[in-house]
């Protein structure tokens, strides 16, 4: 009997569209998984149509890191020399591992597995939430009926990062099969913190014996910034002065819109947008920070929660978080998103800074712990593995 090639190198393959950063957390959790699935010897090809911000090793240096290959189409057609690509790319493959369920790109990428024997995964991020399925909803309604769900359906696995998520998503498609599996976060960059001063200097406004609250995130109407600044018109009026540095970058319309509510509510002296930060300037800020508020209508999975805490700084979130239960197991504090909940925490948790200090160190343990990129890699490993062997039975 022959022997399949596949029993000894597990082989998969990930689509999506765009590698870009600023299209927020779906690119930076593809990269991650990834990296974390060549750690454990998996070969990896990357199907996009735009490689902008893929690592530069990836493109450079194909030996011993993903294979990345651009591919050109679009909705539900797919020209000849694209359809060979993919057809070869596919043919290599124990899985195909597709991320969002709105790419309509993904249908045909779909069939192309079925036809090819290649079974395929779908990681909604989020997407079928409550929240996000109330904006446009009845284009997602329409898409869904008309062929998502089946694309949903059809899959070998729909992969959530939560039960609160998988609870949410099922009743868009009851008959998919689901596996929730917690996301694969690289947190190496913040296993050395390059210290305060980082920020000091960046940021001098930041200077001065206050508490500092952080906001960090793209600046979003879902984001609850507007509540957060309604809580610290709360905490003047009893007397507390705290600093909001506000990072993230957003619409024009919408941080003009901001900026106007800071006048408003005359909180210029104590409120500032920072702009957008990264690398040691954004770890830095999490360290100077005395707590990380981020008030959101809806988040998945939340990479930003978990850099916060790696930087042992106290996260307070909203129930709005697909895990928040994970989050608040962490160190976490949970609230409604209601500026008076939001300004008695803060006011609590800036009362005693020492504890609030030793609350971010346990908390920046246990995402070490609990978190580690390896041990997660190896879940979806497995899971590939399973899928594979599902299919060849």
């Amino acid at each position: 009997m022959e022997v399949s090639r596949k029993a000894d190198l597990l082989s998969c393959v990930h689509y999506l569209p765009r590698i870009r950063l600023d299209e927020g957390g779906v690119v930076r959790s593809v990269i991650d998984l990834i990296n974390g699935l060549v750690g454990k010897g998996v070969s990896v090809t990357l199907l996009t149509h735009d490689a902008e911000d893929c690592p530069s090793h990836w493109i450079r240096d194909s030996l011993g890191n993903p294979r990345v290959q651009e591919v050109e189409f679009s909705g539900a057609r797919v020209p000849s020399l694209a359809k060979s690509q993919l057809g070869r790319a596919l043919r290599e493959a124990d899985v195909l591992h597709l991320h969002s369920p709105w790419y309509p790109t993904n249908i045909p990428l779909a069939a192309m597995a079925r036809e090819a024997g290649v079974p395929y995964a779908v990681t909604l991020h989020g997407m079928l939430d409550d929240w996000p399925m109330q904006q446009k909803r009845w284009k997602k309604r329409l898409y869904l009926a008309w062929r998502g769900r089946r694309f949903l359906e059809n899959a070998s696995c729909v992969h959530c990062t939560a039960e609160l998520e998988k609870e949410q998503a099922a009743r868009r498609a009851p008959r998919a099969r689901w596996q929730v599996l917690p996301l694969v976060v690289d947190l190496s960059p913040y296993k050395e913190l390059p210290g305060e001063d980082v920020a000091l200097v960046e940021i001098p406004w930041l200077q001065g014996d206050v508490p500092t609250i952080l906001f960090l995130s793209r600046i979003h109407p879902k984001k609850g910034l507007e509540c957060l600044l309604k809580a610290f018109v709360l905490l003047r009026e009893r007397g507390i002065f705290c600093k909001l540095a506000i990072a993230g970058t957003g619409s024009q319309s919408y941080v003009e819109k901001v900026n106007e509510l800071i006048g408003k509510l005359a909180l210029e002296d104590r409120v500032r947008l920072v702009g957008m930060v990264g690398g040691p300037l954004k770890a830095s800020l999490f360290q100077w920070a005395d707590v990380f508020v981020l008030p959101t209508s809806q988040e998945n999975y939340g990479l930003v929660f978990l850099e916060a805490m790696a930087c042992a700084t106290q996260v307070v979130t909203t129930s709005g978080v697909d895990i928040w239960p994970q989050l608040e197991e962490a160190g976490a504090i949970i609230v409604d998103q209601d500026p008076e909940e939001i300004a008695r925490v803060l006011e609590e948790q800036t009362c005693d800074l020492k504890a609030l200090q030793e609350r971010g160190i346990r908390s920046r343990a246990y995402v070490f712990e609990k978190l580690e990129m390896g041990v997660l890699a190896s879940r979806y490993v497995q899971l590939y593995r399973d899928l594979a062997e599902d299919s060849r039975r």
